[in-house]
């Protein structure tokens, strides 16, 4: 059950950053839930907003020109 809520609060949270941006709206990709499979995406060149499992998140020293919000600390990690 736990890890069922988590899962919804992550993808409401990347619908929610773009309900945010409005008047404006974000023309590049958003991702509620980036699978395991297509974890190659993060390594895309073009902007995007995207939900992604604790399991991706623990290697962000691969990819340094992401920005990383963790939901459970409530922080920021460049």
């Amino acid at each position: 059950l736990r890890r069922q809520r988590q899962m919804c609060i992550r993808d409401s949270c990347v619908i929610a950053m773009n309900a945010l941006l409005r008047p404006l709206s974000w023309p590049h990709v958003s991702i509620p839930l980036l699978p395991q499979s297509l974890r190659y995406v993060l390594e895309s060149p073009v902007p995007f907003i995207a939900g992604v499992p604790e399991k991706i998140k623990t290697d962000t020293e691969e990819y340094p020109h992401i920005i990383w919000v963790s939901l459970d600390k409530t922080a920021t990690v460049s």
